[in-house]
């Protein structure tokens, strides 16, 4: 799931021909706009979130019952861990300076936390 999810981040903003290699302040002001605009966009938000725990979740639970990771780890919070690993993407953009860079550093958090629960 780490490189799934590196994956798809790398091919969202790093190949894009259009993205910016700096913090997309655009794309915060946007969202706080939309919060703000939008009758349904923090339900769809909220939806995404869901959908993204369970994900979370069922690749947890099949990494246990294939003998990968752990089987006495806490899933749920196992789960937040992760997401909210990706969700300091503001503070890594700081951190890091670039798109790529932030990358890296959620790659190496991932890495981190994967090495801590693996069997």
């Amino acid at each position: 799931m780490i490189d799934l999810n590196k994956g798809k981040l790398t091919k969202l903003i790093v190949q894009n021909p259009n993205s910016h290699q700096d913090m997309p302040l655009n794309y915060l002001t946007i969202t706080l706009a939309a919060m703000h605009y939008y009758p349904n966009f923090i339900k769809k938000g909220i939806e995404f979130y869901q959908n993204m725990v369970g994900q979370w979740e069922y690749n947890l639970g099949k990494a246990i019952d294939n003998g990968e990771i752990r089987g006495d780890i806490n899933v749920e919070a196992i789960t937040a861990l992760f997401i909210n690993i990706s969700s300091g993407v503001g503070w890594n953009l700081i951190r890091g300076g670039s798109l790529t860079a932030t990358l890296s550093i959620i790659e190496k958090q991932y890495w981190k936390l994967y090495k801590n629960i693996k069997v």
